[in-house]
């Protein structure tokens, strides 16, 4: 086992492991400049490089959509890589969703709209139920998919 370093040494330049860091992450900004000019738009905007090793290149995607999409154009990618100098040993591309990428901020609730007759239905199942809390539970489903206040 290795024993801990300060954090000065990595810091005060004396270090090979923040250079090879620092360049490693300057080649992967690279990376994500060739790969989005590649890319068609507005795909090109929802992924980056995550990393590359040996011979595998890491894509991350937004989303799950945008992933199957970027899985798609992997192929063309991929030829279009190994043409550029420096990358011709790039001989696999993985996509994969980013798990932070999507804030709760972005995320809007839906407010779907139930048809007249489904919300007539569950209102008449509603009253003959004898289960207070799921009767309750049903009403405010009527009331709340209809955008009505009380009943």
């Amino acid at each position: 086992m290795q024993t801990p370093k300060h954090v000065n040494k990595f810091l005060s330049g004396s270090s090979d492991n923040l250079h090879r860091l620092a360049a490693h992450c300057s080649q992967l900004q690279h990376l994500t400049r060739i790969v989005r000019e590649f890319l068609p738009s507005p795909l090109n905007q929802h992924c980056q490089v995550a990393n590359i090793r040996d011979q595998h290149l890491v894509l991350h995607a937004d989303s799950s959509a945008w992933a199957t999409m970027l899985h798609y154009q992997a192929p063309a990618l991929l030829e279009h890589l190994k043409k550029q100098p420096g990358l011709e040993h790039i001989c696999n591309i993985r996509t994969k969703t980013s798990q932070h990428s999507q804030r709760n901020s972005d995320i809007k609730p839906s407010h779907s709209k139930l048809p007249v007759n489904t919300a007539a239905l569950i209102k008449s199942l509603a009253e003959s139920m004898t289960n207070p809390a799921l009767k309750k539970a049903m009403q405010r489903l009527v009331r709340h998919s209809t955008g009505s206040s009380r009943d």
